[in-house]
């Protein structure tokens, strides 16, 4: 809960499977509650935190981050679980199709089980509620990543199916096929070969690389460098990389300040971290040099205002070189001299 508050729902379930099952266990009501109670105690300042938290994100009003879920995305998240993001939409179909064929024939193999019934209301239940509740609310935060307790079960539930098989030569075949499948998936993935759709990838991100532009700005770095940022999707690895290079993003109005802020209303936690992006000319008037990042939430597709911000440093700078990395690009812009009077 102090790391991940949507491990709440797996506090939730637990305590929904003990009364599903009670009466198996009836006897151990009093210490199920005791303990219980701890647990809700301990958890306390998680949950206030989180409803904090939820406080602000009803209060966005620049755009949403995810979509607006609804029965497909349930669907598209299952297929997550097994495919991940991949844009080979010819091998995740036979993958979706497989594992929802081993899924259900593994609950309908141990239904007589009490694992069976754990494993329907780990994976069903979130996944549909978590569909309800951010479809209904002002901001949809629905993401396929939140799920991965579920995706854990779902892997248990297919592996129920395949031992069950009735016939052995199919048990033997069906684990090597999945694997086949599943490969090409994630070859996708750590290509970056993402599926086109928002739908299919809400929570993930490209993996644009950060750290070796940070590099390539290290080996070439001098005293009065200034490095401004396109966006914060990029300061924050910098902070990291270069933590004691001067940087910021910057904007060119002060209705990008405002935009940025209605992104997540939370100035004071902006402000903790530096992160609030300052004008162009005030954050670079004394840099000698200055590194301009350019990058954006969805990379490949940055919005006018990352071009804005170039021209900007084009009409009142000397570019000096540019190279471009996968997803992000650096540009070194140089002090024009003063015109001699």
């Amino acid at each position: 809960m102090y790391v991940h508050f949507f491990s709440v729902w797996n506090i939730a379930l637990f305590n929904l499977y003990f009364l599903l099952t009670l009466p198996r266990h009836n006897r151990k009501i009093i210490k199920w509650a005791a303990a219980q109670a701890i647990v809700a105690l301990l958890i306390l300042p998680a949950v206030l935190l989180a409803y904090q938290w939820s406080i602000v994100y009803e209060s966005i009003s620049a755009n949403s981050w995810s979509l607006r879920p609804d029965a497909k995305s349930a669907l598209i998240t299952f297929k997550a679980f097994f495919a991940g993001y991949s844009a080979s939409s010819r091998v995740y179909w036979p993958v979706f199709f497989l594992t929802t064929i081993l899924f259900l024939w593994g609950l309908f193999a141990h239904r007589r089980r009490k694992n069976a019934l754990l494993v329907l209301v780990f994976t069903v239940l979130p996944i549909a509620a978590n569909v309800i509740i951010w479809r209904v609310r002002d901001f949809p935060f629905y993401e396929h990543r939140i799920f991965i307790f579920s995706a854990a079960l779902c892997y248990c539930a297919v592996a129920f199916g395949i031992v069950s098989l009735p016939w052995k030569p199919l048990r033997i075949v069906t684990t090597p096929l999945l694997i086949m499948l599943i490969l090409p998936t994630l070859h996708d993935y750590y290509a970056q070969n993402l599926h086109p759709l928002q739908t299919h990838r809400m929570g993930v991100r490209y993996k644009v690389a950060n750290r070796d532009a940070a590099a390539f700005i290290a080996s070439q770095w001098r005293d009065g460098d200034f490095i401004g940022h396109a966006s914060h999707f990029t300061l924050f690895p910098f902070y990291h990389y270069l933590p004691n290079a001067p940087q910021s993003a910057l904007r060119l109005t002060e209705g990008e300040r405002r935009g940025f802020l209605q992104a997540l209303p939370n100035e004071a936690l902006w402000e903790r971290y530096h992160a609030i992006p300052v004008r162009a000319e005030l954050a670079t008037k004394s840099a000698r040099r200055i590194w301009l990042v350019e990058s954006w939430w969805e990379p490949f597709d940055p919005p006018s205002i990352v071009k804005d911000l170039r021209d900007w440093l084009d009409s009142h700078f000397t570019r000096e070189s540019s190279r471009a990395f996968d997803g992000v690009a650096v540009y070194l812009y140089v002090r024009s001299p003063s015109p001699v009077s």
